[in-house]
């Protein structure tokens, strides 16, 4: 039997965040930039 949920709930919590990220580069019709991941594993970019 499960007793926490947390890693359920991270995984839902990352799906989410890139579905937002991936629906506003469509909506924007903003190209994927590689070196702005690059800035925020960085934490470069807020």
């Amino acid at each position: 039997m499960k007793i926490s949920k947390g890693s359920g709930r991270a995984i839902i919590a990352l799906t989410r965040k890139i579905a937002r990220i991936v629906f506003a580069m469509l909506n924007n019709h903003t190209p994927f930039d590689e070196n702005l991941l690059k800035k925020a594993e960085k934490g470069v970019v807020a």
